[in-house]
């Protein structure tokens, strides 16, 4: 079923080490997946997708800092960084109209507040299923923009919206300062694999996350 590409991957596969951030081949599918020209495979740096939330937050987070978290959810994407002496202010989902929503309001409202280093967000929301719409995503971009907050993205569920149409661009298309986290485990159901990746614009991070990693896998 290979075709000739992958099958000359196939019959010249060595168990040498690797490149650091993945095969250049998977790095240019994976910016293919994004609409944006200003992802390319060097935007991109693959890991184990737990990995990357783990990596991202030791490299970007310091003890005094506050990050702001779409809440609730997965518990890495605030517990790391509290346990590495940050203050997290959450960003509660709100029930209206029989669906879930999160307020864009009151989010300016906390980052005015606490000024934070990093606004986690997590769209399409687990366990709600709450996905902000084209312009409030666009505003969350604006929000962290404006006070160079650090918009960290778990997109680990974007691509299974039940209309495209209301798929969101990711947050490394949106913010020079967004980290896109995503991978092969819910969308694509492979979470077997481990295989997943952070993107972004900002190469200093991307260099620094790959440098942390070094000392994990």
């Amino acid at each position: 079923m290979a075709d000739d590409e992958c099958m000359n991957l196939w019959e010249s596969l060595t168990l040498a080490y690797t490149e650091t951030r993945g095969h250049p081949a998977l790095l240019q599918e994976i910016a293919n997946h994004y609409e944006s020209n200003n992802i390319t495979s060097s935007s991109i740096a693959t890991l184990a997708p737990e990995e990357g939330i783990y990596s991202a937050m030791r490299v970007l987070i310091r003890p005094g800092d506050t990050i702001v978290c779409t809440t609730p959810g997965y518990q890495s994407l605030y517990s790391i960084a509290k346990s590495l002496g940050a203050t997290v202010r959450p960003w509660n989902v709100r029930e209206e109209n029989e669906t879930f929503v999160f307020d864009t309001n009151e989010l300016e409202t906390i980052v005015e507040e606490c000024r934070p280093t990093m606004i986690v967000t997590n769209f399409p929301h687990n366990p709600t299923g709450a996905l902000p719409t084209s312009e409030e995503w666009q505003r969350v971009g604006e929000i962290a923009d404006n006070c160079s907050a650090i918009l960290f993205s778990n997109e680990m569920y974007r691509c299974i919206e039940f209309d495209s149409k209301d798929r969101l661009p990711s947050a490394c298309e949106i913010s020079e300062n967004g980290i896109t986290l995503c991978g092969l485990s819910k969308s694509w159901g492979c979470p077997g694999l481990r295989v997943g990746w952070l993107a972004s614009q900002n190469s200093t991070f991307l260099n620094e996350i790959a440098a942390f990693r070094d000392y994990t896998t």
